[in-house]
């Protein structure tokens, strides 16, 4: 098993450089925030094998802060793990199950959706709030100067 732990973008490419070598009993998922892109790349590298050789996963999980000072045991503890199964993927079955079955020891809760009502739910719930956030800092560092990233 391969997990792609990096930037939507870094994913895209790792899946097309890893992909065509990896063995036929090594499932490949990812942590990407967003899946019709990742979806659409798994598919064009395993053609008609995408549902047993990938599975598109976001873990709804995470903290603010980065590095392994600030790892967590139970971060996944309650958390849904979100998968966008290829069509007709049976996700409960094979290599998929597989992982599942770990997604669910860790204590994340298994849900599956469409990889574009993942990708819009995500915009809504996660990448707007985030963009607003970003610009509201921008504007008070600009109306205030950067002594305020000083309090």
């Amino acid at each position: 098993m391969i997990v792609l732990a990096t930037p939507v973008g870094a994913i895209l490419d790792l899946i097309a450089r890893l992909g065509p070598g990896l063995a036929p009993k090594t499932l490949l998922t990812d942590t990407g925030s967003t899946k019709a892109e990742v979806l659409a790349r798994a598919t064009a590298v395993f053609g008609k094998q995408t549902g047993r050789r990938f599975l598109a996963g976001h873990p709804m999980a995470g903290k603010e802060q980065s590095g392994m000072e600030f790892a967590d045991a139970d971060l996944f503890q309650g958390a849904a793990w979100l998968f966008t199964p290829a069509p007709g993927q049976n996700i409960y079955s094979g290599l998929s199950g597989e992982f599942l079955e770990w997604v669910e020891a860790i204590g994340a809760r298994v849900a599956g959706m469409d990889a574009a009502e993942h990708d819009q739910l995500c915009a809504w719930i996660s990448h707007l709030p985030q963009m607003i956030s970003t610009v509201l800092a921008a504007a008070l560092v600009e109306e205030y100067g950067l002594s305020l990233i000083h309090i």
